[in-house]
């Protein structure tokens, strides 16, 4: 796992304190901005983009820092994962050098510092239904390292009560419910790309049909590159809807197969298990790869078909 540490300048030594504590107890490569010169904003774009969460370290001044804005805004525009950890308790620790109390202690309540504009605008995470799953408050370094830890071991709470004979009969309903979500996923997915299809057919047709309209070859030329660069964006925009699908289909598996571990038979996961040996050394092709072999074709055809009219508008326009 990689963590991007958001600080201010004046709390950069317990940043770096707290970024050793991490990496020992987690093995995780955490991330801290080295430039503070005038590209520190390229850097930060990059080490945000790496990461796959970010710590934000709330200092006494923390919440003037129009820095700290910044990279608050870009880590919550990239989707990623914001722990909070308020540094009032721990500040003094950690000039002493006091790894393990650094360690183990829980910030109070009490007396915190303030946390930023860019969080408080968003309601302190309540009202913003993403934002509640992307900003997290912490209460201590140890917490952190669970996190980062479990994330390591692709650990996951899904449970939030100890399954017992009296409500495993609700568990099975709640699985059967969240099965059909996944089902439901592949359904969307697939009339996604039936909408695709059927748009970049038209679009290959209506061509195909207004061309020998058109007798001026400068025209023709610059309306079918006209027409290549919108379908090759268009299919640029249905890959990543897939990619997006693949994703969210990805993760609701991952959590079927954690219900599965409290169900008598791990179906999903038994299903890969067969599959993989039935494949042996055979290469596996997910649904999703084959999927985006269409849109792939889609835009080879509209970016020969733009490469070859701009060669024939070019010949066109020096004679």
């Amino acid at each position: 796992m990689k963590l991007f540490i958001v600080h201010s300048g004046k709390d950069k030594d317990q940043a770096y304190f707290i970024k050793k504590i991490i990496a020992k107890n987690t093995g995780a490569d955490v991330l801290v901005l080295e430039n503070g010169g005038p590209l520190w904003k390229v850097e930060a774009k990059k080490l945000i983009k790496q990461a796959n969460a970010a710590l934000f370290l709330i200092g006494e001044h923390s919440h003037e820092s129009q820095y700290i804005g910044w990279e608050l805004s870009r880590c919550l525009k990239n989707n990623k994962q914001i722990f909070c950890l308020n540094l009032k308790d721990l500040t003094e620790m950690i000039r002493q050098g006091d790894e393990e109390k650094v360690l183990n202690i829980e910030a109070l309540d009490k007396e915190q510092y303030k946390i930023h504009n860019v969080l408080i605008e968003k309601n302190q995470y309540t009202k913003d239904f993403q934002l509640r799953f992307l900003v997290k408050m912490t209460r201590s370094v140890k917490e952190i390292i669970n996190v980062i830890n479990k994330y390591n071991n692709d650990e996951y709470d899904v449970f939030n009560t100890a399954i017992t004979e009296s409500n495993s009969e609700e568990l099975i309903e709640q699985y059967k419910v969240y099965l059909q979500t996944s089902e439901t996923v592949v359904q969307r997915r697939q009339n996604v790309s039936s909408f695709y299809i059927s748009v970049n057919a038209a679009i290959i047709s209506i061509s195909a049909v207004i061309s020998p309209f058109i007798n001026d070859m400068k025209s023709l030329s610059i309306v079918i590159m006209v027409i290549s660069v919108f379908g090759l964006i268009l299919d640029i925009s249905w890959i990543r809807i897939l990619e997006s699908y693949a994703v969210l289909n990805s993760s609701k598996l991952k959590i079927i197969e954690l219900i599965e571990k409290r169900l008598p038979a791990s179906l999903f996961d038994k299903e890969w298990e067969v599959m993989s040996n039935k494949l042996n050394n055979k290469k596996y092709v997910s649904f999703t790869d084959s999927e985006k072999r269409i849109p792939k074709i889609f835009s080879a055809i509209y970016i020969i078909a733009f490469v070859v009219f701009a060669t024939v508008l070019v010949i066109t326009l020096i004679h």
